[in-house]
């Protein structure tokens, strides 16, 4: 979706780019825990992200630095599903 946006947007000079996040810390993800228990175990590196680790990505995308990158989807998901 990012990078049909991201053609369909570019004559208006608007950048359309994206973050994949894998598993993080948040309420819902709690709550799926509770009812299905520790998903880590398959992760290649067995942990849940911190949300203040999208915080630099976020970031990036939306400083000058990154004005001439358009459709872009960034993964931040720690290789959990292991590729």
């Amino acid at each position: 979706m990012s990078e049909a946006l991201a053609v369909k947007w570019a004559k208006f000079n608007i950048n359309v780019n994206s973050i994949a996040p894998g598993a993080f810390s948040s309420e819902m993800m709690d709550g799926m825990l509770q009812r299905v228990g520790d998903i880590t175990k398959g992760f290649p590196r067995p942990r849940i992200g911190n949300p203040a680790q999208l915080d630099s990505t976020l970031l990036f995308l939306v400083s000058p630095s990154s004005d001439f990158g358009t459709g872009t989807c960034v993964r931040v998901d720690d290789v959990q599903d292991g590729r």
